[in-house]
């Protein structure tokens, strides 16, 4: 897979960053990938503003969503853990 950084998403590459952390097996790297996908995420959306689009829109929107509930099942298994 390409390597890109994580602090600094470019603007076009949100679904690398969301199709990692929803692939990300290891659970001590799991926030952060969530995290960097989020942030690319926000970036693309703020793009939108000015050039939008409704498809990308419905994925943005989407992409958020299941990353919150993948963030909120990784914390459940921490706790019963």
């Amino acid at each position: 897979m390409s390597s890109f950084n994580f602090l600094s998403p470019p603007s076009g590459r949100w679904t690398e960053y969301y199709e990692l952390a929803i692939l990300e097996a290891d659970r001590s790297r799991l926030a952060g990938r969530i995290a960097a996908a989020r942030s690319a995420i926000m970036d693309r959306a703020a793009e939108l503003f000015t050039t939008p689009s409704e498809e990308e829109s419905r994925m943005l929107r989407n992409a958020l969503r299941t990353l919150n509930l993948l963030e909120g099942s990784a914390h459940r298994r921490d706790e019963v853990a």
